[in-house]
């Protein structure tokens, strides 16, 4: 049996057809900001969209990242042999906690890595009150 028809007997899912792109996210909280870092291998800041989805008084603020990975396209002659490499849309959603100041978040992409900071509204430090014994 050649090649060909061995991956032809694969399930199109595990050969990426049917496969969407997820990037992975890291989020971390410090006293000033929460940050979240996603691997974006291979993208700019162009080919992604960071945007606040449902502001509003009663309603819960939420974070999307999201974008597209473009299969690369085949030249005359070309024969693929494999494809590993995800391609597709992505959007991922993440509530963003009170206390934020949204109009103040940024977003930048290097190194493959998009970063997103978006500062907290309230005193970067606790404030500690001692409390005397009686």
């Amino acid at each position: 049996m050649d090649f060909g028809t061995m991956m032809d007997r694969i399930p199109r899912l595990r050969r990426g057809w049917l496969f969407t792109y997820n990037t992975q996210v890291d989020w971390r909280e410090t006293y000033e900001a929460h940050i979240l870092k996603a691997d974006m291998p291979g993208f700019k800041e162009e080919d992604v969209r960071v945007q606040v989805l449902g502001s509003g008084l009663f309603r819960a603020q939420v974070l999307e990242i999201k974008g597209e990975r473009k299969k690369e396209e085949s030249k005359e002659g070309d024969t693929w042999l494999f494809t590993e490499r995800p391609s597709g849309d992505f959007s991922r959603k993440f509530k963003i906690p009170y206390g934020t100041n949204i109009r103040k978040m940024h977003a930048h992409v290097q190194d493959g890595v998009l970063t997103v900071e978006i500062p907290k509204s309230y005193s970067s430090k606790p404030i500690v009150t001692p409390i005397d014994f009686s």
